[in-house]
């Protein structure tokens, strides 16, 4: 990735960018944010405001399957700002039984190219923080397109990673086996509680948890500035401490 416009940090307000905003998650993340003090761009698939984005909220839509990447270039409203944390919650919506395997790769070049529209405006210290739904331990079974997307995106989100570590721009992605307030893929009441059982804690993390530790990502700098590997698997069965020992 280029930066021939490299902001600097003494003429440019930070700025956060939330995308998938009207998630639960997302709702709840501008909420802390606000709460900080920090400016917010959000994002989603609306063209025009929800009405569950405050008016204060800068709004720009964007679908990973259908805006053009040419959006990107005109009129990105991070523009002349410093992007400080930019969230990527959002995905396309899986579909069982997608008779095309491939129908969501479009989604991950459309992930490529928002995170090299924004890397110029970035700096030393910024950070892109992902959410995905844990490939190997959510039941996907008849979501080929959705498994085949999912590990597009990890390893897209390790290229960054790398690439990214050069601006010391951090890169990371949670994994959860199930994204509270999201139904893609559908899981039963029986198949959350399954899923549960398999974690150290015998349980799932809820929205506020998730928020907090993406809060807790975006902060950190010290002692080690981030973490070496850029998959966090906080509710997994490796974690006996989950926040704490995700970070």
């Amino acid at each position: 990735m280029g930066h021939p416009t490299t902001p600097s940090n003494s003429s440019l307000s930070p700025v956060s960018l939330v995308f998938g905003a009207t998630t639960p998650i997302g709702l709840s993340l501008i909420e802390a944010l606000a709460r900080q003090g920090k400016p917010v761009i959000a994002s989603g698939r609306a063209q025009t405001r929800p009405q569950s984005i405050p008016k204060e909220i800068e709004w720009f839509p964007f679908d990973f399957l259908t805006t053009p990447q040419s959006a990107l270039a005109t009129g990105a409203p991070w523009a002349s700002r410093v992007v400080e944390t930019a969230y990527i919650l959002s995905h396309p919506t899986f579909r069982q039984g997608d008779p095309d395997p491939m129908s969501l790769l479009p989604a991950v070049a459309s992930t490529l190219a928002l995170c090299q529209a924004i890397e110029p405006w970035c700096t030393s210290g910024s950070r892109f923080l992902f959410l995905l739904p844990d490939s190997e331990r959510m039941p996907l079974r008849g979501y080929q397109s959705a498994r085949i997307y999912l590990e597009s995106i990890k390893e897209l989100i390790a290229g960054l990673k790398i690439e990214l570590s050069r601006r010391n721009i951090g890169v990371a992605a949670i994994l959860l086996a199930h994204v509270p307030g999201h139904n893609t893929p559908h899981m039963s009441p029986k198949s959350v509680e399954k899923v549960a059982r398999t974690t150290a804690s015998g349980r799932l993390f809820g929205t506020a948890e998730t928020v907090r530790l993406l809060l807790e990502l975006a902060d950190r700098r010290s002692p080690e500035p981030f973490p070496k590997e850029p998959f966090l698997t906080p509710d997994g069965p490796a974690s006996p401490d989950p926040l704490s020992a995700s970070i």
